[in-house]
């Protein structure tokens, strides 16, 4: 979650466009007492956001693979669990920077978009008719 900030800064720009958008909800900071209470909270979420990755009104994901500690192009454990429940559930997968090499494979064979940075691109493809 430490892309938070550019994450709703995605969702605005593509309502902007006129695509329905959301983000996940920020999960950090939450003052958890045990570590058991923050795995509670963990599943939970992520079980919420894998359910609305499967909804049918859902059409693709956008993975906002932002560079973090000096890796380009990072995806994380929780990222790529999202973006395998995406391409089991057959929705479209972009990633808004390019592949992320430790799984660049797997996101071929799932079909994933690199974007490099070109958000017009989804944006234009989103609106156009299925």
């Amino acid at each position: 979650m430490a892309h938070q900030t550019a994450m709703r800064g995605l969702r605005a720009a593509l309502r902007a466009h006129g695509i329905k958008a959301v983000a996940p909800a920020d999960e950090r900071n939450r003052g958890m007492a045990t570590l058991e209470a923050r795995r509670r909270f963990k599943r939970r979420v992520s079980r919420a956001y894998f359910r609305r990755i499967r909804r049918d009104d859902v059409v693709a994901i956008l993975v906002a693979n932002r560079p973090k500690r000096g890796r380009k192009n990072y995806i994380g454990p929780n990222t790529f669990a999202e973006i395998a429940i995406a391409f089991d559930a057959r929705k479209a997968i972009y990633l808004l920077a390019d592949v992320y090499a430790p799984f660049a494979d797997e996101l071929a064979a799932w079909g994933a978009i690199a974007l490099k940075g070109d958000v017009e691109r989804l944006a234009d493809t989103l609106r156009k008719p299925r």
